[in-house]
C-alpha cells in the first residue's frame, strides 16, 4: 500500500514539474511594443517581428532588436565575433538573441551590457536559453523537448 502511495505521488510531481514547464514555455509575459518602445536608449530604431511566434522563458525572442547596437557591445565584450560561431558552431547571433531574450532583456546594446561575465561565457559556449545554464537538469531537458516540438 505504502508503495502505491509513493507511486502515485511522485507520478503527481512529475505530472506538476511538466505542466508548469509547459505553462512556463508558452505564457508570454511580454506586452505588445507600444510608441515609446520603437526605438532604443540610444535612439536607435527596434525591428519588431510578432508574427514569429519563437518563445523564451515567456517572452517573443523576435521583439526589441536592434542588431547594429547588439553587434558593436558583443564584440566590445567577447573575443567570439557577433556574425561567426559560438563554439557548438551555431550561429553566434541567434545563440545572444535567444540568450538575451531568455535573460529578460531587449536586444540591444543595454541588454548586452547587463550580461554577467558567467552570461557571455554560456552564450560563447552555445547555451541558448539562460534557464540551461541557472536550471536544473530535469527542467532544461524538459524545456529542450517542448523548444523542438513547439
Amino acid at each position: 500500500m505504502y508503495c502505491c502511495h509513493s507511486l502515485l505521488l511522485f507520478t503527481l510531481i512529475i505530472a506538476t514539474v511538466i505542466i508548469f514547464q509547459i505553462e512556463s514555455f508558452y505564457k508570454i509575459t511580454e506586452p505588445v511594443p507600444s510608441k515609446t518602445d520603437l526605438v532604443t536608449i540610444n535612439g536607435n530604431d527596434y525591428l519588431h517581428f510578432p508574427e514569429r511566434k519563437d518563445i523564451e522563458n515567456g517572452r517573443l525572442v523576435w521583439m526589441y532588436i536592434c542588431e547594429d547596437e547588439m553587434i558593436k557591445a558583443w564584440n566590445d565584450r567577447s573575443s567570439l565575433d557577433y556574425n561567426g560561431k559560438d563554439k557548438k558552431g551555431q550561429d553566434l547571433r541567434f545563440t545572444l538573441i535567444r540568450y538575451v531574450t531568455s535573460a529578460g532583456l531587449r536586444k540591444d546594446s543595454v541588454g548586452v551590457s547587463k550580461l554577467t561575465v558567467g552570461d557571455i561565457l554560456n552564450i560563447e559556449n552555445g547555451i541558448a536559453n539562460k534557464r540551461f545554464a541557472d536550471g536544473s537538469f530535469i527542467g532544461s531537458m524538459l524545456y529542450s523537448i517542448i523548444w523542438q516540438n513547439r
